[in-house]
């Protein structure tokens, strides 16, 4: 029996949503795309820009090592360099396991993250999901992954370019020295994560990597009212033609602070990012993992009980957990209920989710007009 928002398969942690909601779809604009071309017969894909019009960087710049930037990080001077049509304005983070990022321009000085794989084949799984990802997604009126722009391989190396993207939340949270962050913004950090979410299942991939540091404001003026998924280095397929896979014992232990109570136990379906999900939206909006006292399973019994007995005081993001967690193996999570369910008791708790955060006040842009926190 499918799990509904309005007939859990428990009675006792029934959530009463479905009957408080109707349906909203709005209807795909088709945005102009990329054109996506093969660069192996191993499905990852290479964006292929428009080259209409294209200008040369006035001078010599002078061609980025990128063997010298892997082995010098942050004390490699980069701006000004040039990788092909792009030219290089900074590093925006090395911390990553599978590349270093940058922040670059094209010759219509059009802002971009360009990221470089610090050893061969390291961005390989990443590319191909986020390639797939976006292709599966190419009629969405917007995307809640990064727009890709750009494909190749220089010097050895993958290098993808796509949209750039401004701080984590891990980050954010940081900048707030980890205090509780509003229902305001965990409710719209959680619409912009459904959305991703929806995004990637419908494309047959898992995230699987779901945590503060994951997640991304927009980098501009226009689009850091948005919140971005981000490192697919770890995603999985769990959709083969048309078929969900087969459940199976799986011991691959994938991740710790907000793993799923499946995670050490079968192979992991859409069920396990969206328990992931609500585990950290309840740690954004709470500051801790009440989980980590007892175990996750013994958490998810408390608050069903809490429920059942305490006239159902239950958060938002701890009714997610719990409907997570009647989710069967296959089953398909209602990303659009829980959409128009956090839209409305947004309306409810008179909360206008307006795309202003906690963290506003602390962002600005900077001199290549990239959202950054301020010093």
């Amino acid at each position: 029996m499918a799990t509904t928002l309005g007939n859990a398969t428990s009675a006792d942690a029934q959530i009463d949503i479905r009957q408080d909601v109707t349906s909203d779809r709005s209807s795909m604009s088709q945005p102009s795309t990329p054109t996506l071309v093969p660069e192996s017969t191993d499905s990852e894909c290479l964006i292929v820009g428009d080259e209409e019009n294209v200008q040369h960087f006035s001078g010599s710049p002078q061609v980025l090592k990128l063997e010298t930037l892997m082995s010098t990080n942050e004390t490699c001077p980069v701006k000004g360099t040039v990788i092909r049509e792009y030219e290089i304005q900074g590093i925006v983070s090395n911390k990553g396991r599978n590349g270093i990022v940058l922040s670059c321009i094209d010759y219509s000085n059009r802002l971009y993250a360009m990221k470089v794989e610090n050893r061969c084949d390291s961005m390989k799984l990443d590319n191909t999901a986020l390639s797939q990802i976006h292709s599966f997604n190419q009629q969405a009126s917007e995307l809640y992954i990064p727009q890709l722009r750009d494909g190749f391989r220089e010097q050895s190396r993958r290098v993808v370019v796509m949209e750039l993207l401004g701080p984590d939340v891990a980050t954010l949270h940081k900048a707030m020295d980890q205090k509780p962050m509003s229902m305001k913004t965990t409710m719209q950090i959680a619409l912009s994560a459904l959305t991703a979410y929806e995004q990637i299942h419908k494309a047959g991939w898992l995230h699987l990597t779901t945590k503060p540091i994951n997640f991304c404001v927009g980098g501009t003026i226009d689009t850091c009212h948005k919140i971005y998924a981000i490192d697919f280095g770890r995603a999985q397929r769990y959709r083969v033609g048309a078929r969900h896979r087969p459940k199976s014992p799986f011991y691959e232990y994938y991740g710790k602070d907000f793993s799923s109570l499946w995670s050490d136990r079968c192979t992991p379906s859409r069920r396990d990012d969206i328990m992931s999900l609500a585990l950290m939206l309840i740690y954004l909006f709470s500051s801790s993992m009440p989980w980590q006292n007892d175990s996750l399973l013994g958490y998810i019994s408390y608050l069903q009980a809490k429920k059942k007995f305490d006239n159902g005081k239950l958060n938002l993001y701890e009714k997610l957990l719990i409907y997570s967690s009647l989710l069967s193996y296959e089953e398909e999570p209602a990303y659009e209920e829980w959409r128009i369910y956090i839209r409305k008791k947004a309306v409810m708790e008179h909360i206008e989710l307006d795309g202003k955060f906690d963290w506003d006040d602390r962002l600005h842009q900077d001199e290549t007009r990239r959202i950054v926190l301020k010093e």
